[in-house]
């Protein structure tokens, strides 16, 4: 159920993002007419943070009025320096989602118009930027002719030609200029939203991993990233860092649990991509810096002791072996 402030910032987003108000459950009879919203995004933060609880939040207000099928939400994905490769399949693979446009064909569907697929399109809609250039949606809306709402993080641009604003926060507003500042309206931090999204069974949850670990001692979580520029030096000093605490740790209190550390692999991330940034023979920073290198261990039965009695259990928990023989677990 969505409580009574959720219920007003779906409403809020909804008639921002130019939904008919019938769409909205309560406020008026069912819409007569299909509706397309076109969202616009690029990179694998973008997707798992910004547009996850957008579709989802929408879905969920619009399956409990039965009026999911008078919206059709599709997904343009632009290119992105720090992609994986995976954000299409990802997109794909999410029930809230219709249709899916790899970055590979952006740019004449930018020029033209037109989709790869050919895609048909209702005459009404509204395009949402989540991602990319801001320039995309005023481009893109006027092909499609469209209404557009961006989603402002930190500053707004060409606010003459975005119809919506959908502000983070009081700061992300006051960039649009005085005469502007109508069209805009703060919807809060969709990165927070996300955190908050509950997971789908069928996910790689670091949650099963730290309750996984839970009967040992608390784990300490390792946070790298998912792009190429901050994996690589990240991965070696947190193993680095790893191996130094759990050294210290042994020594200082011998009597106590061993440290355990964790990495929450970022779903665009395969373990193997990951592991690649522990081997200096992919990663040339381990050297340069005297860091730490591991190797992927894909399985493995681990014991662990509940707290009431000791209890052997079969955790297949893949992790990295450092060269000092400690063990990060991969979630």
């Amino acid at each position: 159920m969505i409580d009574r402030d959720d219920q007003t910032k779906l409403v809020r987003i909804s008639i921002l993002f130019g939904f008919p108000t019938a769409m909205i459950p309560s406020l008026s009879s069912p819409p007569s007419g299909a509706f397309d919203l076109v969202i616009l995004s690029n990179g694998p933060g973008e997707v798992l943070t910004w547009v996850r609880p957008v579709v989802a939040a929408i879905h969920q207000q619009l399956e409990q009025s039965g009026q999911r099928n008078h919206l059709r939400i599709s997904v343009i994905l632009s290119p992105c320096n720090h992609a994986s490769g995976k954000e299409a399949e990802i997109l794909q693979s999410w029930p809230e989602v219709d249709r899916v446009q790899a970055p590979e064909h952006f740019w004449p569907f930018l020029l033209r118009g037109r989709t790869a697929e050919g895609w048909h399109w209702h005459d009404r809609g509204v395009v949402v930027f989540l991602g990319g250039d801001q320039i995309f949606p005023v481009v893109i809306a006027r092909h499609l002719r469209y209404r557009s709402v961006l989603y402002a993080e930190w500053q707004t641009q060409w606010s003459g030609w975005i119809d919506r604003f959908a502000a983070m926060n009081e700061t992300a507003l006051k960039t649009l200029p005085p005469r502007h500042r109508s069209k805009g309206v703060i919807v809060g931090d969709l990165m927070a939203d996300a955190a908050n999204l509950p997971r789908d069974s069928s996910d790689r949850s670091e949650l099963q991993l730290l309750d996984a670990l839970s009967g040992l001692i608390a784990p300490i979580a390792l946070m790298p990233g998912s792009k190429p520029m901050k994996l690589a030096p990240l991965v070696p000093l947190m193993i680095a860092i790893a191996d130094g605490a759990i050294a210290r740790w042994k020594r200082d209190f011998p009597q106590r649990p061993v440290l355990q550390f964790v990495i929450p692999v970022a779903p665009t991330l395969s373990l193997k991509e990951l592991a690649q940034y522990a081997d200096p023979l992919y990663n040339p920073a381990i050297d340069r810096w005297c860091w730490g290198s591991a190797t992927l261990i894909p399985g493995a039965f681990e014991p662990r002791r509940d707290r009431d009695q000791p209890v052997e259990i079969l955790a297949h928990l893949p992790y990295l072996r450092t060269s000092a023989g400690n063990r990060i677990y991969l979630g």
